[in-house]
């Protein structure tokens, strides 16, 4: 191959990536889109059970005593809600 051609076939795959990144960068943003929202929905559904097995209370409305977390409302400790134990 000569220089020449060897210059019109980067310049080619470079015309190409040009094209095919902004797809790219779309696709990625739809897709961690999709994940937070899966993501808000697993929380939603885990304070459902957690609610049909603790009298139709979700965590914070229980004393930190029956499991809950309640006391962390006031204190400003709310990420305790979503925490794992």
């Amino acid at each position: 191959m000569t220089l020449t051609e060897v210059l019109v076939v980067v310049v080619i795959v470079a015309v190409l990536v040009g094209f095919l990144l902004p797809p790219l960068a779309a696709w990625r943003k739809k897709a961690r889109l999709i994940s937070c929202v899966s993501n808000l929905k697993q929380i939603g559904l885990s304070f459902r059970i957690w609610e049909s097995d603790h009298r139709n209370l979700y965590p914070m409305s229980i004393s930190t005593n029956f499991g809950g977390t309640l006391e962390y409302v006031a204190s400003g400790g709310t990420f305790r809600h979503f925490q794992v134990t």
